[in-house]
Order: C-alpha cells, then sequence, then structure tokens
C-alpha cells in the first residue's frame, strides 16, 4: 500500500523539505507532480474545510502536526 509506505517514510524523516516530499513519494511509485495538484485542488480544499468544521464541533483544537520545511 503506497499511502502506508509513504506515511511510515514521511514520520521516519527528521526534517523534511520538498525535495525530501518529492523523493519519498517517487521512491514510493506517487508521482509529487500529481500530490501537489491534488493538494491544492477544490475538492482537497473542501475536504480539510469539513475535517475543520467537524474539529470545532467536537471541541478539538489540535492534532499531531507535521510540518515540512519548518
Amino acid at each position: 500500500d503506497r499511502y502506508l509506505a509513504v506515511h511510515q517514510a514521511l514520520m521516519a524523516t527528521d526534517a523534511l523539505d520538498e525535495a525530501d516530499v518529492d523523493q519519498i513519494l517517487a521512491r514510493n511509485g506517487a508521482s509529487p507532480a500529481a500530490a501537489r495538484g491534488r493538494q491544492h485542488s477544490d475538492e482537497q480544499r473542501a475536504y480539510l474545510a469539513d475535517v475543520h468544521k467537524l474539529a470545532e464541533d467536537l471541541g478539538i483544537q489540535g492534532t499531531p502536526p507535521f510540518a515540512v520545511g519548518a
């Protein structure tokens, strides 16, 4: 499963930049360009807005952070 492999690789890396993410995606058979396109799609923005609303409704004030390039 590509999702699990990518997730595990991202979580196993201490500090990531865009190039690291691209390498992990490519190494696991995912297209970095396609992932970036989906990341900024209207569908993804709507999904994130829905999840944010649900978190607000449930009183959840945070999630485990994952920062790239920070």
